[in-house]
This record gives structure tokens, sequence and C-alpha cells, in this order.
């Protein structure tokens, strides 16, 4: 268990709000009548830091960009695809039934920052810093990692359940092995075969996703390989954070090309 607990999280504004319970075979938080005010305040914020807490010990820590009475929404009824809340949904329950008490803290930023005429989010940045300092043990991913939350994976695991897209038959699939520098920064040289069928450099590509993750926009660069393979640039941090939910570095990844200015990445 991590050296950190949650009086360094109160320490830094961390509110508690409540605790998880089970009702009518669903989770909620329960608030005490006595916090009501200041947690509905903080749980409307909507960029905030939510942690889980057994006792003083620190078990998870996420944000959300859409309130924390949303977020906490999707833990009561997770989907079959939406991993992080699943896992969470799961332990909570063993701990309930263990006749634990895991407590739910909030923070939300009491001021905005700005660095010249651009706003920060401090809730992001702050997330990223306490995952890694803190490691909580429920925030760890395959292979030791931590992972935050992203608002890819948010807006993923707030989405109904839906199937994937259908493909086209003809579409050419090819295997690309998720190097490092793939795999941490959301780049990929997708190699002369691929490329072959893609558009002009600089021209927009979407990338979808076959576990129902929403497609994002990108460009196609021709000019950073000499071969004049195509890289796929921009939006790189969705990317990134796509491929280290559901692979380890330097496995293979199947991309599909339906179309000069669209491709498909498979689980």
């Amino acid at each position: 268990m991590t050296d950190y607990t949650i009086d360094d999280l109160t320490v830094l504004g961390f509110v508690e709000l409540g605790e998880w319970v089970e009702v009518d075979g669903l989770l909620d938080v329960r608030i005490p009548d006595e916090t009501r005010d200041v947690a509905q305040a903080i749980m409307t914020e909507p960029n905030a830091l939510y942690a889980f807490a057994d006792g003083v010990d620190i078990l998870y820590i996420g944000k959300t960009t859409r309130g924390l009475t949303k977020r906490f929404r999707t833990y009561r009824r997770p989907g079959a695809s939406q991993r992080t809340n699943l896992k969470c949904n799961a332990k909570l329950r063993d701990l309930i039934a263990a006749e634990r008490r895991p407590k739910v803290y909030g923070f939300a930023p009491v001021s905005h920052l700005s660095y010249g005429a651009f706003e920060i989010n401090l809730a992001a940045g702050l997330e990223d810093s306490l995952i890694r300092r803190i490691c909580p043990p429920w925030n760890g991913a395959e292979g030791g990692r931590t992972e935050t939350e992203s608002e890819m994976r948010e807006r993923a695991d707030d989405m109904p359940e839906h199937p994937p897209p259908e493909t086209d038959a003809k579409a050419e699939r090819f295997h690309i092995v998720l190097r490092p520098s793939y795999y941490r920064k959301g780049i990929l040289n997708v190699g002369e075969g691929p490329s072959s069928h893609l558009g002009r450099d600089r021209d927009p590509l979407t990338v979808a996703f076959t576990d129902g993750t929403p497609p994002l926009t990108t460009r196609i660069n021709r000019t950073a390989n000499a071969s004049g393979n195509v890289r796929l640039v921009g939006n790189n941090r969705l990317l990134a954070d796509w491929f280290q939910e559901h692979f380890f570095e330097n496995d293979r990844i199947v991309l599909e090309v339906q179309g000069p200015n669209r491709i498909t990445l498979h689980r």
C-alpha cells in the first residue's frame, strides 16, 4: 500500500463526501445530511477530482469533466466494455460485503488559473501528478503501470453499449507492431502497405475503433518519414490512451483501411 494517506489529499482540499453503499443491488453514494450542501456544491462542479478510500488508504483517484454526480452514476451499472467502471464496481462491492465502508472524497478547484489568455485546468493537471506519485492500487493497469482517466475514456464510459461498426468486406487489413514510441506518444507509422491506400499529405483522416470509442479526426503526414509512408499525427493523447488501455508495447494491432481518408483500429 502507498505511503501516502487520505490525509495528504485533505490537506490539498479534498473533502469527504460520503460512502459507497449497496441499495437494491446497485451501488450508491450515501451523503450525510450535515455535509449535503458542501457535497452537492462539489459534485456539480464540471472539472473535479475524486478519490475512493478504505480508512486512511487511498484506493483510487479519478477525474471528471461532467461533474461527480454524473460520473458516479457510471459506477452503479457499468456496461460490458467499461473496464474502469467494472473494476471499481467489483472492488467496491467486495469491500461492502466485507463490512468495510469505502469513502468518497471530492476536490473542486476554488480558483481558476491561467497562462496568458489561456485557462489552466487544475484538476486535469493535478490528477496526473497525484496518481504518478501516490500509485493508488486501483489505478493499476496491466504490466504494473498506473493510469489516469482521460476525457476520451470517460465519454466512452458514459455512452450506451452498441455493437462495433460494420466494416467493408473489401477493406484491406494490415498488422502493425505497436512500438514503444507509438504506444507512449500516440504516433503511428502505418508502413508501406496501408500508405499505398491512403490520401495525400495533410488530408484529414478519420480513425474509428471497434470497441465503441468515439472516432477521432487527425491528419495524414507523408513528410515525417523519408520513405513517404504515412504517419498519423494530431490528437495523439487520445490515441495513446487507447493503445495503453487495450494493448502492451510491441503487441500487433490490426489496422483496416476503409478508404483514402478512413481507417479502423481493432481491439
